[in-house]
């Protein structure tokens, strides 16, 4: 049981210390990926390069809620990502939130078993798998709160900049010289062009 928590430590500590660290060739490249072509459909593991969340602004068009997608997280972890497009996040959030109550509720039995039959390793290996599923638990919500708030951001800068690509209206002042009986005459006037 000892080397079972240990191997479980190493590797969660082994995962936590490779998704923290981020390469200076990334940190490089999304200087240069801010000129990269915006296509239809793209996920937020493409637009996270492109878009920085802290440069969101909030605007009246904008097709998710930061705040509706962050309260959806709260209640089921995952859903304010899957509600924004990410439905593969969405689930990965979920199966975190539900491995970490399994952990808890193994954690739990374990520490029920020990007490009925007297036994103090398994009551203190129910103790710490409990105390160690409810701390995951706690931060697998969190975390999922956060990142849902974090892409419904760059979804709504991704899917503004998207529009503003596939159709844009321009209104511009022109002069036009119109030939007249007594010669060519300056009128003023817009231009409306529609582009799609």
């Amino acid at each position: 049981m000892k080397r079972l928590f240990i191997i479980l430590a190493i590797t969660l500590a082994t995962a936590t210390a490779a998704l923290a660290q981020e390469k200076p060739e990334q940190a490089d490249q999304t200087t240069e990926n801010t000129a990269v072509e915006l296509l239809p459909g793209m996920k937020y593991k493409n637009l996270k390069h492109i878009y920085d969340y802290k440069d969101y602004q909030p605007s009246v068009y904008e097709s998710h809620s930061p705040g509706g997608m962050g309260v959806a997280s709260f209640f089921i972890p995952g859903l304010g990502q899957m509600i924004s497009g990410e439905v593969g996040r969405g689930l990965a959030w979920m199966g975190g939130h539900l491995g970490a109550y399994a952990v808890t509720e193994l954690g739990f039995a374990m520490l029920e078993s020990g007490e009925y039959y007297g036994s103090e390793n398994l009551t203190s290996y129910g103790t710490l798998f409990f105390l160690t599923g409810l701390a995951s638990i706690l931060a697998v919500d969190i975390c999922a709160i956060v990142d849902a708030v974090r892409v419904a951001k760059v979804r709504n800068m991704y899917e503004y900049d998207l529009y503003k690509k596939l159709y844009s209206l321009d209104l511009h002042p022109s002069v036009n010289y119109i030939l007249t009986p007594t010669g060519t005459q300056p009128t003023a006037g817009f231009t409306l062009a529609l582009n799609f």
